[in-house]
């Protein structure tokens, strides 16, 4: 019979054993993990919903540190508190490290060779449309209703125009966003208010 302490620490392995797989599979880290990391956590082993993606995509870009670091800690320690965050980020560091370890031992050995370099550019074309692809897919979820495509356009616009860092831009709109939420819900109770007290009125008279 299985203990709930084996559950816990098989689900702790399972965690980290899912991380270094996508460590050692993407190439790019960042935006480029999203798809495989998108389809391990949702498709797979359904410990997100989509829309929890996106908040935890929005969150982990927020902070200061690797995207994909953060998004481990964050996965992590929902699906299994702290010793999950531990375990997810000790496998998201473990391939990258292993990787730069080995580059830098050849790198000197390597960087003027042409096969190399012609390799390394298929990398980066196929991390560009990895990210493109991304980009494409959480659009799809993220964006519902005309306000979505404003803000989507405006930020956009922002980003090609202006040097500010994406974190902050973050931020912005999240505070301009609960603004919003708030002068919505206010508008909202005070039409319900003036809705009551017009019927009060009708009653009296």
């Amino acid at each position: 019979m299985v203990t709930t302490r084996q559950r816990s620490l098989r689900r702790i392995a399972e965690i980290s054993l899912v991380f270094i797989k996508m460590g050692f599979m993407t190439f790019g880290g960042g935006f480029a993990m999203l798809p495989l990391i998108r389809e391990e956590l949702i498709d797979r082993r359904h410990w997100l919903s989509e829309d929890r993606f996106l908040e935890v995509i929005a969150v982990a870009q927020a902070l200061p540190g690797s995207l994909s670091i953060n998004m481990s800690i964050i996965v992590g320690y929902e699906v299994a508190g702290l010793p999950g965050a531990l375990s997810a980020v000790a496998g998201a560091a473990l391939p990258p490290f292993l990787t730069i370890t080995l580059v830098a031992a050849v790198f000197n050995r390597l960087q003027d060779n042409p096969v190399v370099d012609a390799a390394f550019m298929g990398v980066r074309c196929a991390v560009v449309a990895l990210i493109w692809n991304a980009g494409m897919e959480t659009a799809k979820l993220a964006v519902k209703d005309w306000r979505s495509w404003i803000i989507l356009g405006v930020t956009i616009v922002i980003m090609m125009v202006t040097p500010l860092n994406p974190a902050t831009l973050i931020l912005v709109l999240a505070a301009i966003g609960s603004s919003a939420m708030m002068v919505r819900s206010w508008k909202a109770r005070r039409a319900t208010e003036m809705g009551k007290r017009k019927e009060g009125q009708d009653g009296i008279h």
